[in-house]
């Protein structure tokens, strides 16, 4: 992760090495088919730690295009990312108070 002091404020925005490869999973690889919806975390991960809009778009935007390279379907793609910025924005838009009393209950 990057951190930066602007203006007084903290900002953050994901590091990726420089021989980063991103060998995600093929369409057709031998794994079960739910195993796309792993996109709901990555997409989540890049809300929580950028902290710019333009960062999460770029972000977002290199991640549907290694996934597109793999070999995956961009109209599929599109469905499961606009499903999965619907479930990140939602959880992270929830009170941390209500979180730490489901937390609570289990325990």
């Amino acid at each position: 992760m990057i951190v930066e002091v602007v203006n007084g404020r903290l900002e953050t925005a994901l590091y990726h090495k420089p021989l980063v490869l991103h060998l995600y999973l093929p369409p057709h690889s031998c794994h079960a088919p739910g195993v796309v919806y792993g996109v709901c975390g990555m997409v989540l991960r890049i809300y929580s730690l950028c902290s710019r809009a333009k960062d999460i778009d770029d972000e977002l935007l290199s991640f549907f295009g290694c996934l597109a390279d793999r070999g995956h379907q961009s109209i599929d793609l599109v469905l499961l990312f606009s499903k999965a910025m619907s479930i990140a924005t939602k959880y992270l838009s929830q009170d941390p108070a209500v979180e730490q009393s489901k937390l609570i209950k289990v325990f």
